[in-house]
């Protein structure tokens, strides 16, 4: 599978990476930092070493962004939203789980990083009230044992203590965390919530801080408890599945980025060491599936594809910076650094107003206006405001939850190691003071623009000369930097490492660095292309028309709409996308207090572009997005203008994935589409649309499943005979089509071990037309499945199909099961014809086995088939052409080994023996001794788009002979007179 071999790939990067790490940075056994919260034994050193909140402190155009919180939507939040100032935390009558404590996690830091007396005041009632409210036993807050929310309660409490030094609340977690280990082995964190299992490593984080605070071994005991009831993210990120709860939710993703860095403390394990980068890596499988220009992945909630359109959530943008923060102090990767500038400078500011006094449920890639219309997205029903900035922009947890994310980001900019030294984690305008060598207290400033400007000066302060080192990132995207010390240039400076200064510093010291940047072009869906420069992502300038739709506390914030007012539908006409920074011109204008607002932008590259007149139009069934970027390169002919991209971050209106265009079709990089289909009984592989670069060839096979022979091929509406294999040589840029048809042998033949059906619908026993009350069962005796919302039966080519729309949740259900049946050993042959829709979700569901434990789909934007197994998921490389009848069929082994076959070729494959196990009906509640076809419930977004036919549910692994003979009979049935 492609996924794997990406995987494998990354294995031996990794390989290699830590290898240079080991001998030329800071992963090594190394004594404690004598000043800071170091790794206890048995836990493995970390890299680095937090350094208390308040250490480090912003300045210039990074402070403004806190200033802008503090008078914008953070210093308002109580006013603007009852659930947090009437919250049940505080002693009020409104939210008690997650919401009130998002707002204080981030409440705190900026207040303290501002030193902001008021902000300080507001703040210290979430101490108070809740320090109050613990109970005998341990427990606190409003609700018993609300494992979730406490969990982001702790992360502010460590916070409060680090910079107040409040002598409650060390014995405050310390009696929490003895009610848990009492508490859940008896009442999980999946009993409280999937929520607390999926982000178990926060709660991790905290009982191993105080664990390095005061030695209690039982907080290790707590740690392995923890450990065992969260979610086992490390396989997860490692190979894309395991035995988790809702890992594709992109928040769950971003939150459990941290659990397996923070877990190769305790358990040493290099699987847990290398799962942060295994995902998220240049050649990361998270990247590789879900990855943005941004450093950000497409999730809207559920992790959904590449496209230009698809959303990110706020949620996760400011997890992924912490998340990631964390990685990063535990394995010292520069390479992590690099992806936390990349979100922080693009993704975080982008999905909010520039004034901070308006944020967005999701962010676009390409997003050219911001209405309240469909997106298609899991928040963007009626007056839901998903994308246009508001304070009540989509579901409410984003507009609680970003507060932390600037002020964390700073917090994090600096980190101690354990020589006792000093490293930069990331580069902006700012300064640490912090403990070194055998414990002077100095101060470093940086002085610098950055990442607006290539160059940056810091500054030492020193009471005293003292010697320690000084660890400095060195981005891997900069191939020239340089590093100077009071003027005299260092050697051995290279990119994607960290370069150490060793030395006597004095008071007055000074180090100048500058990591010269150069225009990069990138190649994202559709072949579009997307322009960077140093840490910054570049988008095209398109002119404003705002609209207020409402307005709170006295017109202050507003809820808006924008349109465009300019063009947007342009192509980069680019010479070299290798070379691209010969044809872009850089302007640098006056750095302003706000760089990021798209009118006072202090950089801009101007570029050649042409129009598209193809595109530049929005969808029609989901009015909110744009139409893709054409697929290229292609050709325009329309006049060259010069456009001017500005950084993501300061936009309000975007284009980032432009089409690439040349002046006729002799343009290099010129490609030609060629589609491929089947009909009945048999494959053609590969299928769907494919793409070839001009001069090149394309081979196609043909298949017949068994009892079918091929009838003929179809190369652009010639006949070219009943050939098992043809060959496109020397592509020019025509399109091309390629068909194959197939004869049935035999037109009877019957199904196997029919003993062994859990299920068996025969399409023949539908209405000739309308809604289906009710599918009769062959099997079991007297069953039948009933309707979910309203799906219909009609006639195709003389044979009975069910019509299940996504759009009206159709689908059927069949609820007999009251006994333990294992998922392992169970085989599903069905025929379907997807019908493409271009709404994208994490999953489809044709066949449900007990919600969500075994599933077959089939991907309803792009026809790939999709399983999921206890929540893991794998998809196939190859996709269904859209609205060709297809048999599928998945064996499942008794080891849970599985294959997928369509129209008897095999299209899918997963060794994992570890995810199948005997199932209980009735775990997940109502839906646990279910079976539902069309569609999961209770989850309406996950149903199928397309006709259904027969369904054969069997409790056994068919051998590859049984499966040919059901598909067989099925083909048979198909194609009959």
């Amino acid at each position: 599978m492609t996924n794997m071999k990406i995987v494998n790939n990354t294995r031996r990067n990794l390989a290699l990476l830590w290898t240079v790490l080991l001998t030329t940075c800071c992963l090594h056994e190394a004594s404690a930092n004598d000043h800071y919260n170091f790794s206890r034994k048995p836990l493995k050193d970390t890299a680095f070493v937090r350094l208390p909140l308040g250490c480090v402190k912003a300045d210039g155009w990074l402070k403004q962004q806190l200033i802008l919180q503090k008078d914008g939507l953070t210093g308002h939040a109580e006013e603007l939203y009852g659930d947090i100032g009437d919250a049940g935390w505080i002693g009020g009558n409104n939210d008690s789980w997650e919401r009130g404590p998002y707002y204080a996690k981030g409440l705190i830091p900026l207040a303290y990083i501002l030193d902001d007396a008021g902000l300080i005041q507001k703040s210290q009632k979430w101490i108070n009230v809740v320090l109050k409210s613990q109970k005998a036993n341990g427990d606190f807050g409003p609700r018993e044992r609300n494992w979730w929310p406490n969990m982001i309660v702790l992360y502010y409490m460590r916070d409060c203590y680090e910079v107040t030094n409040d002598a409650r609340i060390i014995p405050f977690m310390a009696k929490y965390f003895q009610f848990q280990l009492e508490s859940l082995s008896s009442r999980d964190l999946n009993s409280e919530s999937g929520w607390a299992k999926a982000r178990g490593g926060d709660n991790i984080d905290i009982v191993l801080w105080l664990y390095n605070h005061n030695g209690d071994a039982n907080l290790l005991k707590l740690a392995d408890l923890l450990n065992s009831q969260t979610n086992d993210w490390t396989t997860y990120y490692t190979i894309g599945k395991g035995n988790n709860w809702r890992p594709d939710h992109i928040v769950n993703v971003m939150q459990g980025l941290k659990r397996p860095p923070l877990w190769y403390l305790r358990s040493g394990k290099a699987a847990d060491r290398d799962a942060f980068l295994q995902a998220t890596g240049k050649d990361g499988w998270l990247m590789k599936s879900y990855g943005r220009i941004d450093g950000m992945v497409n999730g809207s909630e559920p992790l959904s594809d590449l496209s230009s359109t698809e959303g990110t959530e706020l949620c996760a943008i400011v997890e992924r910076i912490l998340s990631s923060s964390i990685a990063l102090r535990v394995l010292g990767h520069p390479v992590i650094g690099d992806q936390i500038e990349r979100v922080a400078y693009n993704a975080l500011p982008a999905i909010l107003k520039y004034d901070i006094k308006g944020m967005r449920y999701y962010s676009l890639v390409n997003q050219p206006k911001n209405t309240n219309e469909e997106l298609g997205f899991r928040h963007n029903g009626k007056e839901q405001n998903a994308i246009c900035p508001s304070p009540h922009s989509g579901y409410g947890c984003c507009r609680s939850n970003f507060h932390f994310g600037w002020p964390k980001f700073v917090q994090h900019m600096w980190m101690a190691t354990a020589d006792n030294g000093l490293a930069v984690a990331a580069y902006g305008p700012g300064r640490v003071t912090a403990k070194v060598a055998e414990g002077t207290e100095v101060t470093i400033t940086q002085v610098t623009d950055y990442p607006f400007r290539d160059t940056i000066a810091l500054k030492v302060s020193t009471p005293s000369t003292v010697r320690f080192p000084l660890k400095l990132r060195i981005p891997g995207w900069c191939t020239k930097p340089v590093v100077k010390v009071n003027g005299s240039a260092m050697g051995d400076v290279k990119p994607g490492t960290y370069h150490t200064i060793d030395r006597q510093w004095r008071n007055g010291d000074s180090v100048s660095i500058t990591f010269p940047m150069k225009a990069k072009a990138s190649v994202w869906i559709n072949n579009s292309v997307g322009i960077e420069r140093g840490p910054l992502v570049y988008s095209l300038l398109i002119k404003e028309s705002w609209k207020t739709v409402s307005s709170m506390l006295g017109g202050r914030f507003k809820t808006e709409e924008i349109m465009p007012a300019s063009p947007w539908n342009y192509g980069l006409a680019i010479t070299d996308l290798d070379k691209p920074d010969s044809d872009i011109s850089v302007v640098e204008s006056a750095m302003p207090v706000q760089p990021f607002k798209a009118s006072d932008a202090p950089i801009k590259l101007i570029v050649d572009a042409r129009r598209v007149p193809s595109w530049g139009n929005f969808r029609k069934d989901l009015p909110g997005r744009a139409e893709e970027p054409p697929l290229g390169p292609m050709v325009s002919t329309e006049p060259i203008e010069k456009v001017t991209l500005i950084p993501f971050g300061s936009t309000e209106l975007r284009i980032t994935y432009f089409p690439y265009v040349g002046k006729d079709r002799s343009f290099s990089l010129f490609k030609s589409p060629i589609t491929a289909d089947a009909g009945y009984g048999g494959s053609i592989s590969p299928c769907g649309r494919q793409v070839v670069a001009v001069g090149g060839s394309q081979t196609f096979t043909i298949t017949p499943i068994a009892g079918c022979t091929i009838k003929k091929v179809m190369v652009d509406g010639k006949n070219v005979g009943a050939v098992s294999e043809y060959t496109f040589g020397k592509m020019t840029s025509a399109p091309h089509i390629i068909t194959a048809s197939f004869n049935v042998k035999s037109k009877k033949s019957s199904v196997p071990r029919k003993g062994d059906l859990l299920l068996a619908l025969n399409s023949a026993a539908l209405p000739d037309s309308g809604v289906i009350e009710s599918w009769a069962t062959v099997v079991p005796a007297g069953g039948a499945v009933k309707r979910i919302a309203g799906p219909k039966a009609e006639i195709i080519d003389g044979k009975k199909f069910v019509n299940n729309g996504y759009s009206a949740g159709d689908g059927f259900l069949f609820k007999q099961y009251t006994k333990p049946i294992a998922c392992n050993g169970v085989s599903a042959i069905v025929v379907v014809k997807p019908i493409r829709v271009d709404v994208p979700v994490a999953w489809t569901s044709v066949i449900d086995v007990f919600y969500d434990r075994l599933v077959l789909g089939v991907l309803r934007e792009s026809g790939q088939v999709i399983i999921r197994r206890n929540g893991s998921r794998i998809v196939s490389d190859a996709a269904i052409p859209n609205g060709q009848t297809t048999i599928l069929s998945l064996i499942v082994q008794p080891d849970g080994k599985c294959k997928v076959y369509a129209n008897g070729a095999e299209i899918l494959s997963d060794d994992s023996t570890s995810d199948m196990t005997a199932l209980v009906p009735g775990v997940q509640g109502a839906y646990g001794s279910s079976i539902t076809i069309g569609r999961n419930l209770p989850d309406r977004w996950s149903t199928y788009n397309g006709k259904i036919g027969d369904v054969f549910l069997y409790k056994t692994a068919l051998s590859d002979a049984e499966r040919k003979q059901v598909e067989s009979h099925l083909i048979g049935k198909l194609m009959a007179d």
